[in-house]
């Protein structure tokens, strides 16, 4: 960007059309456009018949006091460059033709340009950066927006035809057979194991009887109340000829209601 080659060719070619600094500056930018690959076809008031591109400004293209209209063309699109006068700024547009979308740049004569401006190497106060404003400005943001379409056009073939609805399952291998899935069924319902309220009796990995817990369960010498309902077991059958559960659970035992007809307060 800090190369200037063909600036002075170009100032030169159009020394004879420029009679004020915002001459100087269409000149400028339009050095930079043949620069970058454009070509200019012309006035943007005529209607260019032969369509022949070329690298020097056209006939007349200075005539206007307060506007220029340029016609650009590259890679196959045409362009409009406009440059309106504004007290003293030049109010640049660039516009891509085909889909309508617009640069604009805003540049202030006496910044940019000395009163000397007939002569190339007194005219402008600062080349570089001058140049950096119109790439920067003017010239990238037709280009980036290009690319990005163009990624957009091609992002959907790279896209896998999964339903965006379903959430993928993850489900993490377990590191311990002899330990249930304490919390899986909050975090996936569709999933297996519990939530976060365990029953030690509901082991799957090994495989235990309901009514007793598994080995480990109550650490040795730990005070453990035992829970119910379990299955009732055969024992000596009570009062009333039923089978008295094991350690109070379960259905409700005879024993604990008073015979019939009974009216002794005392009863146990």
């Amino acid at each position: 960007m800090a190369s200037c080659i063909g600036l002075e060719l170009s100032f030169r070619c159009a020394l004879p059309s420029i009679t004020k600094k915002t001459d100087v500056l269409v000149v400028f930018i339009h050095w930079k456009l043949i620069s970058d690959g454009y070509s200019c076809l012309g006035l943007d008031t005529e209607s260019n018949q032969n369509g022949e591109a070329s690298e020097l400004l056209p006939d007349k293209w200075s005539a206007s006091s307060d506007l220029y209209q340029l016609k650009y063309l590259k890679d196959g699109n045409n362009y409009i460059l406009k440059c309106i006068i504004v007290e003293k700024q030049l109010l640049v547009s660039l516009v891509r033709v085909k889909d309508g979308e617009v640069s604009s740049l805003t540049l202030d004569e006496d910044i940019q340009i000395h009163d000397s401006f007939t002569n190339f190497k007194e005219t402008f106060c600062n080349r570089t950066n001058l140049e950096k404003l119109v790439e920067k400005d003017l010239i990238e943001p037709l280009v980036e927006k290009k690319k990005s379409r163009l990624v957009r056009e091609q992002r959907p073939s790279e896209v896998s035809h999964e339903n965006p609805l379903v959430v993928p399952r993850f489900l993490p291998e377990r590191s311990n057979q002899f330990f249930p899935d304490i919390g899986s069924g909050d975090l996936d319902p569709f999933g297996r194991g519990g939530g976060m309220l365990m029953d030690p009796r509901q082991m799957r990995h090994p495989p235990v009887n309901p009514s007793n817990l598994p080995p480990g369960a109550v650490p040795p010498g730990a005070r453990f109340d035992p829970f119910g309902p379990e299955p009732p077991q055969q024992f000596p059958p009570g009062r009333f000829g039923t089978p008295r559960p094991r350690g109070g659970f379960g259905d409700p035992d005879p024993d604990h209601l008073p015979p019939p007809g009974l009216d002794d307060d005392m009863f146990m």
